[in-house]
């Protein structure tokens, strides 16, 4: 189990199941590649953000495939989406365990 650390867990509270899978999918995406002390080639390229709008979504699925691969192997991202409103993009998420036994999805401004 993982300790809740991110905004969207209180403090301290241990996480399970899906949503366990949904803060580790979030960690990896809030981390700048390179920014990982002993871990360089943990997190996502940082300069995603300053790719024109199209090239945005097969950035992200490129990067986050490959980390899961190293630190969720068990996880697989079915399908991405993403919407642009005044410059800001935001990306859905859908994923499920590589045994199909559920998943889950999400939803992040980036």
């Amino acid at each position: 189990m993982m300790i809740g650390v991110i905004s969207r867990t209180e403090a301290g509270k241990t996480v399970k199941g899906t949503e366990r899978i949904d803060q580790q999918i979030d960690m990896i995406l809030m981390t700048p590649k390179g920014s990982v002390v002993g871990d360089p080639n943990k997190g996502i390229r940082d300069d995603i953000q300053d790719l024109p709008a199209g090239v945005v979504v097969g950035a992200i699925v490129e990067d986050l495939n490959k980390q899961l691969a190293v630190y969720i192997p068990d996880v697989k991202v079915d399908k991405i989406t993403k919407s642009v409103e005044n410059g800001h993009v935001t990306i859905d998420i859908s994923w499920s365990y590589k045994t199909g036994n559920g998943g889950g999805e999400l939803r992040r401004k980036i």
